[in-house]
């Protein structure tokens, strides 16, 4: 029996998918006494990852969101909650965008799209630090049919992210147990949502990794 440490990052493990998953869920709002909370929200996603020989891991996400019904309806109601850019939250969170705000746009209708291209060998291997390299893009368009549209922001003409990450720059055997991996990533916004000052558009994330 090998040991621990003949376990590599970069090996596939069973958490790949052979298939892709798809998700459903339909919420229905009903007019009570309290307040009209007549309406329907529907959301499809799919979620798929898979590898290519010698060229590593691909995976996506597409998710699809539609609000219908009252066209009044409180802004928590509505679809937002794209973006994970928060000082509150420095590390890497997956199928967000890196760059936004976390309620920076609302939407009654969205589609929203992750790519992700995982290198399947390290740069290097070693004892304690096994960088791979990883590049991301992001996605998102929606558009919003609320009687007061002008007080929501909206990426209509598309939210666009780009980055780079590099995982397991450090790497930790904890107790013989699990290797944990520490890494860090570089994103930036492109398109009509940008700031003039470049500097504004780029987001530093850590990332963190558990093998067993």
């Amino acid at each position: 029996m090998g040991s621990l440490h003949e376990q590599k990052f970069f090996e596939p493990n069973n958490l790949s998918y052979k298939y892709p998953l798809f998700y459903f869920t339909y919420l229905k709002g009903l007019n009570t006494g309290e307040g009209d909370f007549s309406y329907s929200r529907i959301s499809l996603s799919l979620d798929h990852s898979y590898y290519l020989e010698r060229l590593g891991k691909q995976s996506i996400f597409i998710t699809y969101e539609k609000l219908s019904g009252n066209k009044k309806l409180p802004y928590y109601k509505l679809i937002t909650g794209y973006g994970a850019n928060s000082t509150s939250l420095p590390f890497f969170a997956a199928k967000y965008f890196q760059t936004m705000l976390p309620y920076q746009f609302t939407h009654t209708e969205s589609i929203v799209l992750h790519f992700n291209h995982s290198f399947l060998k390290p740069l290097f291997y070693s004892k304690l630090s096994e960088p791979k390299i990883s590049l991301l893009q992001s996605a998102g368009w929606g558009r919003n049919n609320q009687s007061e549209v002008k007080q929501f922001k909206t990426f209509d003409r598309g939210y666009f992210e780009s980055g780079l990450s590099i995982e397991n720059i450090i790497k930790i055997n904890y107790r013989n147990f699990a290797y944990m991996g520490v890494g860090a990533g570089i994103f930036t916004s492109y398109g009509e949502h940008v700031s003039k000052n470049i500097a504004d558009n780029l987001v530093f994330k850590v990332n963190l990794s558990v093998v067993f």
